[in-house]
């Protein structure tokens, strides 16, 4: 076993005992009132409004896949507003064309 090999493998461990971080809390302003939001780093989920605890990978993978998904209907829903609005301004072209 080579110095390295040692080396990643007691950084494997480390990480396997790491399984609980505590929250972080950030300022956003939601409807213009300021709130304290719980935050968790990367990797891990919140429990209980006071903990992190590290997911497995089955869930991240699943959340990763959620996030996709909501990104491609937020996109396809802009885009639907976007399109209705061209349509109303093609439908007052023809209206003042109709009335000249």
């Amino acid at each position: 076993m080579t110095f390295i090999d040692y080396i990643n493998e007691q950084i494997e461990k480390l990480n396997a005992l790491i399984t609980e971080v505590s929250v972080t809390r950030k300022r956003v302003v939601r409807k213009g009132k300021v709130i304290r939001k719980k935050d968790c780093p990367p990797g891990f989920k919140l429990v209980g409004g006071t903990r992190c605890i590290r997911q497995n990978a089955r869930e991240r993978v699943t959340r990763r896949k959620a996030g996709r998904r909501a990104a491609r209907k937020g996109k396809a829903a802009r885009r639907r507003g976007q399109r209705r609005s061209i349509r109303i301004r093609q439908r007052r072209k023809l209206k003042a064309v109709k009335f000249r």
